[in-house]
């Protein structure tokens, strides 16, 4: 399987269908979700907010988008074992480009180098973290679509546009929770992603990196090494427990 290839591409991009443009419009205006949500307390239980954040995201992405966001969940080629080496691939593609936006603005733009949490604080997170992974892929999807619907003119400056939009307004969202120098890396970071997303037709690989790096991160902020260790194996455990059942004992489809 070719990393890239240009005839696919155009074939990816004519299948990928326009949103009529009250629908566009309404996928672009999702945005007004974590605005508000991450601006305003609504809730006692910051927790509970989160959970309606991306809850919401996630139901009004597929209320909008309908079968043109269905299409985007199946596998690469119709296998598990594709779908886990792309995600492969735009996680290291992520971070690559995320740290080079590092490096342009300089260490820790996001102000969490030295934050500690306690084994409670990580499995808390770790309970959001499909909400996350999810909501926030199936929001760069939608947004992709809804640029690439009402941009006007040749296909491939329209995905070339719509990618770079998307991902400057994914990484503009985290500057309402973190500070403006964290656009740059997150902006960078998400070019591969939803690029390789139109390019296989599948938003799946996305969640899996999405989850992995995450998760990671998760562990990283454990302030305890005894704690620390029992969480990377908590969560490597399920990582393998998904690997051996779906890209090792499933019978894939070519």
């Amino acid at each position: 399987m070719k990393l890239f290839d240009m005839s696919l591409l155009t074939k990816r991009l004519e299948l990928v269908g326009s949103f009529s443009t009250p629908r566009a419009i309404l996928s672009l205006a999702t945005v007004f979700i974590p605005i508000t949500l991450i601006n305003e307390q609504f809730l006692s239980s910051v927790y509970l907010q989160i959970l309606i954040m991306y809850s919401s995201i996630t139901i009004l992405g597929f209320l909008i988008g309908g079968q043109d966001l269905l299409n985007y969940l199946q596998k690469v080629n119709y296998s598990w074992k594709k779908t886990f080496k792309i995600a492969i691939i735009i996680y290291v593609a992520n971070m690559i480009l995320t740290y080079l936006g590092i490096l342009l603005v300089g260490s820790d733009p996001q102000g969490i180098a030295g934050k500690e949490d306690s084994i409670y604080v990580f499995f808390k997170n770790l309970s959001l973290l499909p909400f996350i992974g999810f909501g926030e892929e199936i929001f760069r999807l939608l947004t992709f679509l809804g640029f690439f619907s009402l941009l006007l003119g040749n296909i491939y400056v329209r995905f070339i546009t719509a990618s770079v939009l998307t991902s400057c307004l994914f990484g503009l969202m985290h500057t309402f929770d973190y500070p403006l120098a964290t656009f740059l890396p997150l902006a960078l970071g998400a070019i591969p992603v939803i690029v390789l997303t139109i390019y296989y037709k599948s938003v799946l690989p996305a969640i899996i990196q999405h989850l992995l790096l995450d998760g990671l991160s998760f562990l990283a902020h454990l302030e305890q090494i005894g704690e620390w260790l029992a969480g990377t194996i908590i969560l490597f455990a399920v990582f393998i427990w998904i690997f051996r059942k779906y890209f090792i004992k499933s019978k894939d489809t070519t």
